[in-house]
């Protein structure tokens, strides 16, 4: 945990007060990730260390060249489906889960691929919108909500203007009930 704290510390986000050595943040994730696979092969079933790692892979995602950054998606995303299964606790692994579409549907999204980006903010627009009727946790329902609006985006930027607004449209509805 020391070194993810670290590379929080150092940069993994932007604008949040970290010190912007993204450099550094990925070579503290790197270290995090080589330890965090090291206690997986020792416990595979450590659902908490599988989620460190998950997480780690997905900010390293977004801390290296697009060429690299998909390989680091993938593998978080195959992680968090994996914990879709062992996780006992439902809720947090659907939530991760939906996470980890976003972050698949963002990198297929920046190679090109819009078809695949709008199905995975699809999916995880769907595991959202079942959170909310489960849980009544409003915080699903916006995420819903900015799913749509992403697909929305991705649609607009592809020329399908009916199906953008179409999108939209359903993303001010949920909008209209958080309000």
């Amino acid at each position: 945990k020391a070194y993810i704290k670290l590379s929080e510390i150092q940069g993994v986000t932007t604008g949040s007060g970290d010190l912007g050595d993204h450099a550094s943040a990925r070579a503290s994730l790197a270290k995090a990730v080589g330890l965090l696979e090291q206690l997986i092969a020792v416990n595979p079933s450590a659902v908490h260390d599988q989620r460190l790692l998950a997480d780690s892979y997905s900010n390293l995602s977004y801390l290296t060249p697009p060429a690299e950054s998909a390989v680091y998606a993938d593998r978080s995303f195959e992680i968090y489906r994996l914990l879709r299964g062992l996780n006992p606790d439902k809720e947090k692994a659907e939530y991760d889960y939906a996470g980890a579409l976003w972050d698949r549907a963002n990198q297929v999204r920046a190679n090109g691929n819009a078809h695949a980006a709008i199905e995975h903010f699809n999916e995880a627009a769907s595991i959202y919108e079942s959170l909310y009727k489960s849980t009544g946790n409003s915080r699903y329902r916006r995420s819903a909500s900015l799913s749509y609006k992403n697909v929305g985006s991705v649609y607009r930027v592809t020329g399908d203007l009916v199906a953008a607004l179409s999108s939209y449209e359903k993303a001010l509805e949920y909008d209209r009930q958080i309000a």
